[in-house]
């Protein structure tokens, strides 16, 4: 069984110093309060959830009779999850939940992603589904629904791919007809749904993108409906499970094809309004699959410097073996830059749901950083499992290591809930072009300020590379809000800006590391962020200056290569 212990004290760091999150404690709601919260989540997770990992691998759900079955290890999970009320945290009192900030909650998503990231999925979709229609849902919609998923009873979906319309929703060809009662009666395949059908919970609500008869071509004429598995007479709807996906990882999780026959839903939103709606909860899925790669990265981190602690080569432990103890490094560095981007854009979220004068200012702070952070945090997992694979030498592609499954389960995430090529689009169109970089600039200058404090304690080794590194990032800001070019050099461009600003924001998230802990009364958590946020600033953030070079010189060639010609 591959190790795992939940690091609190880490957690805690990046969550209250680097991302803000003290921000957010009152006198009801204090730093103790939060450190129960994580005890209690992490015993949970280190007893109930992370022994099953590799059963899940090798229990994989199973289709029979149109019903999906899945192992004792997923039912086990959902219970534990559920009974104790981890799905509910961040909703309000009204609901079941217990009002606490989405970044506290979770704290419990990154323990499960880690534990077990195939049952992990099912809570990011459920929650999901519950904030959605939350905010867009009827109030007999909110009542009927809303409680039972947080409590476990339901459990939630999102529908959007077809076999046509992957990336391209726009171009899907489900549609709905409406009935005289109210409801819609939905006709369509959708595919890769994860965790469209199981027998963990009583009923399934599928949140399900559709045009209907007046729906212009192209996503402003899709709607959303609420399509449950049972409908509210204790009738099955018709949805059918066609089959399920064989695929690289996540084995414990079902990935269905479904079919609707006439399924009846209805409306969330206004008609028309289903992108909008949606959006919701894919954001809302676009941080927890981020977190999703900073949680099985922690747990691959922790797989391989234990198998190099114990191995013997040479004459010694494989971590004294500098090349071994560079790879851990790098692990380790983008472990934490992960799980400080992912803590710090809900930080932001909950910010900004607060109100108050920088409200706007946190909007604009989580919508840049949610591409960011999926798309960072995914890349990153996929690296971090790949230098575990290595780390364990042959051990690493023999399956009883269980560091392979680790690296088959991350592979998607960079895929899915938008992939990164799209995430980069999105920060670069949506989120700094459209607004001429007033969120970026918000950002760049909260950097500098964390700059200035760490001159002040002339931490010269890490804040001269830090101060590089922005400059350059201001600079190439002002160039992409000034220029006029076109819309193929700017695609071009997408994937060199977002990998830039990633690093250069996960040296951010080190400096903040470095202050916080350099007066520390425990030397040993302070010599162990000094010497990683040595390690990041020599070794990690030079990276930023390749996607420097491939936005100037590289995008440029790239945009006018003949496409017959790769």
């Amino acid at each position: 069984m591959l190790p795992y212990t939940a690091p609190q004290n880490e957690m805690l760091l990046s969550l209250l110093e680097v991302a803000g999150g003290r921000a957010l404690l009152n006198d009801e709601f204090d730093e103790d309060t939060v450190k129960a919260l994580l005890s209690e989540a992490s015993k949970l997770a280190e007893d109930e959830l992370a022994p099953d990992l590799s059963k899940s691998d090798t229990s994989p759900p199973t289709l029979s009779n149109g019903r999906v079955r899945v192992g004792k290890d997923m039912h086990h999970a959902h219970r534990q999850v559920s009974q104790n009320g981890w799905l509910a945290m961040p909703f309000n009192e009204e609901v079941g939940g217990l009002d606490l900030p989405w970044s506290v909650a979770s704290l419990m998503l990154e323990l499960a992603d880690s534990s077990n990231v195939s049952f992990a999925l099912s809570m990011c979709m459920t929650q999901g589904c519950a904030e959605a229609i939350l905010t867009h849902g009827t109030s007999k919609q909110i009542e009927d629904y809303v409680p039972y998923l947080l409590s476990g009873k339901y459990m939630g979906t999102m529908q959007l791919t077809e076999s046509s319309a992957g990336s391209d929703v726009g171009a899907l060809k489900s549609i709905a007809n409406p009935n005289n009662d109210g409801s819609w009666s939905i006709w369509g395949t959708k595919i890769y749904i994860s965790w469209g059908d199981s027998d963990v919970s009583e009923n399934i609500i599928h949140l399900v993108l559709a045009r209907t008869p007046e729906g212009t071509p192209g996503t402003k004429g899709l709607s959303l409906f609420l399509v449950p598995s049972v409908l509210p007479d204790g009738t099955r709807n018709n949805v059918i499970t066609a089959g399920l996906e064989e695929k690289l990882g996540i084995h414990g999780s079902p990935t269905c094809t479904l079919i609707h026959e006439g399924s009846q839903g209805w409306l969330i939103g206004p008609e028309f309004g289903g992108m909008a709606a949606m959006f919701t909860m894919m954001n809302n899925a676009r941080i927890g699959v981020g977190f999703q790669g900073a949680g099985v990265s922690e747990r691959a981190l922790q797989a391989a410097r234990e198998f190099a602690k114990g191995r013997v080569q040479g004459g010694k432990e494989i971590i004294q073996h500098m090349d071994v103890r560079r790879n851990l490094l790098i692990m380790k560095a983008l472990t934490c830059a992960s799980r400080d981007l992912g803590y710090s854009a809900h930080v932001a979220g909950d910010l900004s749901r607060l109100g108050g004068p920088e409200s706007a200012k946190y909007k604009r702070r989580i919508d840049i950083l949610t591409p960011i952070a999926k798309a960072f945090m995914t890349d990153a997992a996929i690296e971090v499992t790949n230098l575990g694979i290595q780390i364990h030498g042959g051990m690493g592609v023999i399956e009883e290591a269980g560091a392979a499954q680790l690296a088959r389960d991350c592979r998607v995430f960079t895929i899915y809930e938008g992939t990164n090529g799209i995430q980069a689009l999105d920060l670069i169109g949506r989120k700094t072009m459209r607004d001429k970089g007033q969120g970026m600039k918000e950002l760049i200058q909260d950097m500098r300020e964390t700059l200035i404090s760490a001159e002040k304690l002339e931490l010269t080794d890490i804040t001269i590379p830090f101060d590089e590194a922005v400059t350059d990032i201001e600079a190439t800001l002002n160039q992409l809000i000034t220029e006029d070019i076109n819309e193929d050099l700017i695609a071009a461009r997408a994937s060199a800006f977002l990998q830039m600003i990633s690093y250069v924001l996960g040296a951010w998230g080190m400096l903040k590391r470095r202050i916080v802990t350099t007066e520390s009364a425990n030397r040993d958590i302070a010599e162990e962020q000094k010497h990683l946020s040595e390690f990041y600033m020599t070794q990690i953030l030079p990276r930023y200056r390749l996607g420097l070079a491939a936005l100037y010189n590289g995008a440029s060639v790239l945009a006018r290569h003949p496409q017959d010609l790769i």
